[in-house]
């Protein structure tokens, strides 16, 4: 869920774990398991929380929202296509290994 603390951060919250977006770190910790090719990221970890008032703050928050999930499919798509990629790969070479013959003496 993306959230607002107390200082008016954006904060998403992924099981229990809190990001805060304006620290490096916690931001370098979400954008890690963000792309992380094997992680599968539900995109309710990034509705905005409704209990936010004030109109600047929900509008921030949407925009986080409306990139990261953007972002999602995108990486989705990457994903899906590179899998195809090394499937035709290995497939290609399985065929062509069972082509060759070995001459035995």
């Amino acid at each position: 869920m993306i959230k607002v603390n107390s200082d008016e951060n954006v904060v998403v919250i992924i099981g229990g774990n809190e990001y805060c977006l304006k620290d490096k770190e916690d931001y370098k910790n979400f954008i890690i398991r963000l792309t992380d090719p094997v992680v599968k990221f539900e995109l309710s970890y990034l509705e905005v929380d409704s209990s936010i008032q004030d109109s600047r703050l929900i509008a921030i928050c949407k925009k986080y929202e409306e990139f990261f999930k953007s972002y999602l499919k995108e990486k989705e798509s990457i994903v899906k296509k590179a899998r195809e990629t090394v499937e035709h790969e290995m497939t290609k070479n399985d065929t062509s290994n069972q082509n060759e013959t070995v001459e035995v003496l």
